[in-house]
């Protein structure tokens, strides 16, 4: 497989809300991506596969016709992708909400995976939660 260095992947392009996953996290964001579906919602799926550098040029581009760009990576998230996203943005002044779905930084337990993921908020139920609540507020602002 042949990529661009420090170019992310788009692998479903529509609009309104566009997810970016960092690594394993692709199940995750595919599931979250089905159930946003369901419910009636536009959903990007970008596979971001750098964390640095950041793909400023598709970042810039989502911003045209996305108001919600969620990151979905189990790192911390204290300088983790999300960060980085949420500051360019902001840097860029482009009109987008983030939401960062990451780990907050505290001690987590060792154990079965998935438990601890849904412990940590690496879950598409409490994800999907979140970002129909953040499109119920870009929507009535």
């Amino acid at each position: 497989m042949i990529f661009d260095f420090g170019k992310s992947e788009v692998i479903y392009e529509e609009e309104d809300i566009v997810i970016f996953f960092v690594g394993h996290m692709g199940k995750l964001a595919l599931d979250v991506r089905k159930q946003l579906k369901s419910s009636g919602y536009n959903v990007s799926l970008v596979n971001a596969r750098f964390v640095k550098p950041l793909d400023h040029t598709l970042i810039e581009k989502m911003s045209h016709n996305h108001q919600l760009i969620v990151t979905i990576e189990e790192n911390m998230r204290t300088g983790g992708f999300g960060e980085q996203v949420t500051s360019y943005v902001m840097t860029a002044n482009l009109d987008l909400k983030v939401r960062m779905i990451a780990i907050s930084d505290e001690y987590v337990e060792h154990g079965n995976v998935e438990v601890l993921q849904h412990e940590v908020g690496l879950c598409a139920e409490r994800i999907v939660k979140q970002v129909t609540a953040d499109w119920l507020m870009i929507q009535t602002s």
